[in-house]
């Protein structure tokens, strides 16, 4: 006879994946709010759900998954955002997720690194740091070519 136990583990999983995806398209849509408290409190929310789940980067985290769809609508908020600091610590995180979900070529991570508030980026672990390594290689690869 079967094993039960296993269905279950593997529901509870998936339910367990609804319950991110739900929050994390919550918390992108607050990020888009008029209010700045709101999109203030998303962005930190959205920081720690990421920086929870990187300690080891062996496989794409969660969060990443769910944060795929959002980050184009993530770039144009950016784009649009006027308060200082609020678009500083965007550019943060910007530049976290564009170590997974933009190409190498395009060196995001490193523009939205000097784009934000260049403090507490070694908070994001070794895969971030050498990522941005690769970004200044490659941009002094293009700089020395001209």
């Amino acid at each position: 006879k079967g094993d039960k136990s296993k269905p279950a583990k593997e529901e509870e999983g998936s339910l367990e994946d609804r319950l991110l995806e739900e929050k994390v398209q919550l918390l992108a849509e607050m990020l888009a709010a008029p209010g700045l408290p709101d999109r203030e409190q998303a962005l930190k929310e959205l920081k720690e759900l990421v920086r929870s789940s990187t300690t080891t980067m062996t496989s794409v985290p969660k969060p990443f998954k769910f944060l795929r769809k959002h980050y184009a609508d993530f770039e144009t908020i950016f784009e649009g955002t006027r308060e200082a600091e609020y678009r500083l610590r965007l550019a943060d995180f910007l530049s976290v997720l564009a170590m997974t979900f933009s190409s190498h070529a395009e060196r995001k991570s490193l523009r939205y690194l000097l784009e934000g508030t260049r403090r507490d980026y070694k908070q994001w672990g070794h895969e971030y740091i050498s990522h941005l390594a690769a970004n200044v290689g490659k941009e002094f690869e293009s700089r020395s070519a001209l």
